[in-house]
């Protein structure tokens, strides 16, 4: 232990990983009660990384500072589309953005309640996006490879009305079909 530090009681700490200093002035022997944490190296790293200012040029390579863990780091494909309206509600609130996927890998069916499970969370992960230029360039800086699926319009149909009177004296029936054309 360093001079002039007095360990705190262990059973106070809210955790093992934090352990809690009180610095002893020399003049008055008071207790300076700030916490001081001890970093891990991970700690370190991105409070260092977060400390220095790094020049990024247009549309760089962030793959080796962004922090990912090296598993998410392997080459994917990502699938960059504009979501369809929902059919349950007449609003289009939410379609006017674009949206980047990844296809599910590594799933399999849980044997005992029948849910599907998986080893990839990249597969439920949904980012949204003003535009397709900045989708695209997100998925560059990433080093994702990217495909973009254009939203499908919608086919045209006419409407035709067919209006069959019937005269039967002073009384008049109308009936009306509507045929579609594909």
């Amino acid at each position: 232990m360093e001079k002039g530090f007095q360990k705190a009681d262990s059973h106070n700490l809210p955790s093992e990983d934090v352990v809690m200093y009180f610095k002893l002035s020399d003049a008055g022997k008071k207790k300076d009660l700030a916490p001081k944490t001890l970093e891990t190296e991970d700690d370190a790293r991105i409070k260092r990384l977060k400390e220095s200012k790094l020049p990024f040029k247009g549309n760089s390579d962030i793959t080796l500072i962004n922090g990912v863990p090296k598993e998410y780091g392997r080459p994917r494909t990502a699938k960059i589309f504009k979501p369809p309206k929902n059919p349950m509600q007449s609003g289009t609130a939410n379609i006017h953005h674009w949206e980047v996927t990844f296809d599910p890998k590594e799933r399999w069916e849980n044997p005992l309640m029948g849910w599907s499970s998986t080893g990839d969370s990249l597969s439920n992960m949904k980012l949204k996006f003003c535009t397709k230029k900045e989708a695209i360039a997100f998925c560059e800086r990433n080093g994702w490879e990217w495909f973009v699926q254009e939203k499908r319009l919608k086919k045209k149909f006419k409407v035709k009305t067919t209006t069959i009177f019937l005269k039967s004296g002073d009384l008049k029936f109308e009936k009306s079909w509507r045929l579609f054309e594909n």
